[in-house]
């Protein structure tokens, strides 16, 4: 017997932080790194490089310790509907984060992509994050019936 609608998405952390003239971010979710990387950045782009960096990964929650992108991330956040959070719990020690994700060392070479893996290491672990419901409905041509 199929299944109606997919088993609900892990919760998935976007952590962003800006270096320099250049927006580093990484993903995790409970069981691993989904991704890490760099993108330019300058005043005017970016609202328009975090909003495409949200809608690309996907994130269920978005997180910074930057003050200089709070307000551009809050506004690319809510533009898609993904909550932010402000509340920064404790990092990992840096050998206590890659005994979990063991990938670390080799997604993060640097030290301050590594301290972003290991903030969005610490939300996944020890926050709680909201779940994403699913639509009531998803052709809208038709009405729900529930």
């Amino acid at each position: 017997m199929p299944t109606r609608l997919p088993p609900r998405r892990e919760p998935r952390v976007l952590a962003v932080a800006q270096h320099g003239n250049k927006l580093l971010w990484a993903v995790a979710d409970p069981w691993e790194i989904r991704g890490t990387g760099s993108a330019a950045l300058s005043a005017r782009t970016t609202t328009l490089v975090l909003r495409r960096l949200v809608r690309r990964e996907k994130p269920t929650l978005v997180v910074t310790a930057d003050k200089r992108l709070k307000g551009a991330l809050r506004r690319a956040a809510r533009s898609l509907g993904v909550p932010m959070t402000t509340k920064l719990p404790r990092l990992p020690s840096s050998p206590s984060a890659r005994t979990p994700y063991p990938e670390l060392c080799v997604l993060a070479p640097k030290a301050s992509l590594e301290r972003l893996c290991r903030l969005a290491i610490a939300i996944v672990l020890h926050s709680s994050i909201p779940i994403r419901p699913y639509a009531a409905c998803r052709n809208r041509t038709t009405p729900c019936t529930k």
